[in-house]
């Protein structure tokens, strides 16, 4: 810690001038206090005292004051029904009419976070990952619905695991809600074709959704799906951390203040963020991290924090706190695989420094000055994170000189991406045995063998010979070489657990792949039968599994037919598993948020979190305990200050920024670059399409609206469809001539498009020649303003096909 006391007192220029402006903003405060005093929304508000250990309320009602004693016995995630009882008043007593029949009981320190929100201001819920966040917010919501008979709550989720969840517990503690079809779920890509969603929020009183399908219909030009901000009287943003940015938190937050700056406080709804931490933005002081969570606050419109301070003993009694065993990660004696990767990766090094490129490199017409200087100096250590950013790095500056064919060029990219393959292997080799290797290097083979499939070049087919000389020789050393002691030691560590705790040990490892996680489950003892839970996004084939597998799977390890599950990040936030005996983190580099997140997963009582990783991914995890605890200054410093003014300034200045930004869309949205660009191949920068053809559908799935790409492609079918937004995805498309991956079908109003994936792709300005890379077609439509498909458009289209 002895770092963090030196900062704290050294303060940059920088610094200075942020706390100048803000000694500023506090004398102004000091003058105009009554001014300001709307800015917090503030109602009268009861004294809350500690009395016997316990929070108490003291409310002020018409003729009297009394004192209501809110600790309740309840274990997180099982609730008993039990009275708040007042012993000083002898007599039941309720802080809102309604509430004696209510099935959520808090504790007191669960009340003390609840104070703000049940007044109806906004507010951040701060408070550790088995605090009982999610019992506060529906407290909170219940609540506000029988204030408001008439209210539309929306619960948001990041993921649809979480958001299964969050409903089903909803579900369970608001029965009367439910029964009634008052509660309801809007999944992301979920198709409801039986009624709009403007008409699902119309029927319900609590909706839970991501927070992506609201911003889709909150920018939805459509009368007949679009929806408005202030519909809702209550928004919940679980893991609110994220509202930074351009998240889509902060997006519907942008919506907000949209609306409150145009159109006055009237009708906006109330806000309520809940985080175990609203992490530092890696600040590197107290400082640092008091600006970036007056920023989080900034964006919430919350002026005021919501933390346990009175009633932390309680909180503390009831909070897990599992042992932390760090364990150095060893390498092998002997390690042939790596040898050979190596070898490999020597080779494909030699072609990079060949005739052919260094004459293309050397040719001043080409200015490859910049390429040429990133070859000459590649980092040493081929298993170092710097190698694997010098490849990512290289490998864009190839792909920002492929606007033409160029044969040096299409061959430097797939050295390229053979030396991120083996780099890969070489990860995969370090964390799991050769039988995984093997199952890596022969889908590895495959792809890369496809993407060359119609490679002319000698050196480019001598890859792929490489490519098979590997994977021979890696089957050729059979069981001969040693296993990895890392996994050898993660399987004893288990077994030891599952000695003490029998059928009652649930065990939950962190790792940082989907492939990674799929085959230590496979490999790990039949008694634990092991699971990988991993995100949805990418297909079955790649490792990752639908919605309902997640639930079935998180639910199995509920009910102990799994022991064990090897996750990567998806089960880091919320997820609530409260039976996990022992976490570990296997390899896996974290910030101090995911940090706390996966630790807190231990909710059994006498649960343990082992560490196994290097020497400096060790030392990187004091640098996370280090920012916890500026964290903690942070919040601190900012319940001492009355912050309202500054978070009211920084607003404003936050929506005069995103209105410059909209009218700055909305000029260009009419200017001459709407199609002033054409698409080529990222892997070779072959010629795919001229932008005039680019059409949007739902403003999120971007197609070519030009029959005749069908003739410069070739298409391959998946093993399973997916439908999403009333769009259905179909086979994966190549180039015909080059045989790279392009994207895939789309099939929409029974018409077929090609829908081209920004991952393979290089948008070039025609004016400028200049070549672009984006990670998403939002981010083109920013810069070459592209159409929705029109109705009109469809039926011409769909005459063609």
């Amino acid at each position: 810690m002895g770092w963090i006391l030196h900062n704290l007192n050294t303060i940059s220029d920088s610094n200075q001038q942020i706390l100048f402006h803000q000694s500023l903003i506090d004398n102004e405060l000091s003058k105009k206090s009554e001014d300001v005093i709307y800015l917090g929304n503030k109602r009268p508000l009861g004294e809350t005292i500690v009395e016997n250990g316990a929070c108490k309320k003291k409310v002020k009602t018409s003729s009297n004051e009394k004192i209501i004693d809110t600790e309740v016995e309840m274990e997180v995630g099982h609730l008993d029904t039990i009275s708040n009882m007042d012993s000083n008043s002898g007599e039941d007593v309720t802080v809102t009419d309604g509430l004696q029949q209510s099935s959520i009981h808090l504790r007191d320190y669960q009340q003390e976070l609840a104070v703000l929100a049940l007044k109806g201001d906004n507010t951040l819920i701060c408070a550790g990952t088995n605090a009982g966040k999610t019992y506060v917010a529906l407290k909170v919501i219940e609540s506000h619905l029988e204030k408001n008979t008439t209210g539309k709550v929306v619960f948001m989720t990041r993921t649809n695991v979480l958001l299964g969840q969050q409903f089903e517990t909803a579900r369970k503690l608001l029965p009367g809600l439910s029964s009634e079809g008052k509660i309801q779920k809007w999944e992301a890509g979920q198709d409801f074709t039986s009624e709009t969603f403007k008409n699902l929020v119309k029927r319900c009183s609590i909706l839970f959704l991501t927070p992506k399908s609201l911003c889709n219909f909150l920018d939805d030009e459509s009368e007949f799906s679009r929806v408005n901000i202030d519909q809702f009287t209550l928004l919940v943003l679980d893991e609110c951390h994220h509202t930074y940015g351009k998240s889509p938190y902060n997006e519907i937050m942008g919506h907000y203040r949209k609306k409150k700056f145009e159109n006055g406080q009237n009708n906006l709804p109330q806000i309520m963020g809940l985080t175990a931490s609203p992490g530092t933005n890696r600040a590197k002081d107290k400082f640092g991290a008091k600006d970036h969570l007056l920023r989080i606050m900034t964006n919430l419109d919350v002026k005021e924090l919501s933390v346990v301070r009175k009633c932390e003993s309680t909180l503390l009694k009831y909070s897990s706190k599992p042992a932390r065993v760090p364990i150095l990660s060893k390498k092998r004696q002997k390690d042939p695989v790596k040898d050979k990767l190596m070898e490999a990766m020597d080779f494909v090094e030699d072609i990079l420094d060949s005739r052919q490129i260094t004459t293309y490199l050397n040719n001043p017409i080409n200015e490859a000055e910049g390429l040429f200087e990133a070859l000459r100096n590649p980092p040493k250590d081929r298993t170092i994170e710097r190698y694997i950013l010098w490849l990512s790095e290289t490998k864009k500056k190839i792909e920002e000189m492929l606007t033409n064919e160029t044969q040096a060029l299409r061959l430097m990219h797939a050295c390229f991406r053979h030396l991120e393959f083996y780099a890969e292997c070489l990860e995969v080799n370090s964390l799991l045995d050769i039988t995984h290797i093997r199952a890596i290097l022969k889908d590895g083979v495959k792809r890369l063998k496809e993407e060359s499939i119609k490679a002319t070049d000698e050196k480019e087919k001598e890859l792929i010979e490489i490519l098979d000389e590997v994977l021979n020789k890696i089957y050729e050393l059979g069981r001969r070489i040693e296993g990895n002691p890392d996994v050898e030691k993660i399987i004893e560590v288990l077994k030891d657990e599952y000695q003490k705790q029998g059928e009652e040990s649930r065990f939950l490892i962190f790792v940082k792949t989907r492939t990674t996680a799929k085959a230590l489950a496979e490999k790990l003892p039949e008694e634990f039968n092991s699971r990988h839970l991993t995100g949805s996004q990418v297909s079955k084939e790649e490792g990752g599994l639908s919605k309902e597998e997640q639930m079935d799977i998180v639910n199995r390890f509920k009910e102990g037919k799994h022991l064990c599950l090897v996750a990567t990040s998806v089960a880091c936030e919320g997820l609530d598993i409260q039976q996990c005996t022992l976490m570990i983190r296997y390899r896996l580099q974290a910030n101090e948020i995911s940090s706390l997140q996966m630790r807190g997963r231990i909710r059994h009582e006498g649960g343990t979190e082992v560490l196994i990783a290097s020497q400096e991914e060790l030392e990187r995890e004091e640098i996370n305990v280090e920012r916890l605890f500026l964290m903690e200054l942070a919040i601190n410093e900012v319940l001492k200050e009355d912050v309202r003014l500054k978070i009211a300034i920084s607003e404003r200045n936050i929506y005069q920024m995103e209105e410059q930004e909209r009218q700055r869309l909305k000029t260009n949205s009419n200017s001459e670059k709407k199609g002033k660009f054409y698409i080529n191949c990222a892997l070779c920068g072959k010629f795919i399409v001229d932008g005039q053809y680019i059409r949007r559908i739902k403003k999120a799935h971007c197609i070519i609206c030009d029959v005749e790409i069908f003739d410069k492609i070739d298409r391959r079918p998946t093993k399973k469809s997916q439908t999403f937004d009333a769009i259905k995805k179909t086979d994966k498309v190549f180039g015909f001539l080059c045989g790279h991956n392009w994207g895939s079908i789309l099939i929409y109003q029974e018409c077929e498009f090609v829908s081209l994936s920004q991952d393979y792709m290089t948008i070039v300005n025609k004016e400028t020649g200049e070549p672009l890379r984006f990670k998403k077609w939002s981010e083109v439509h920013m810069e070459f303003p592209l159409d929705d498909i029109t109705d009109n458009e469809l039926i011409e289209y769909r005459s063609k096909q």
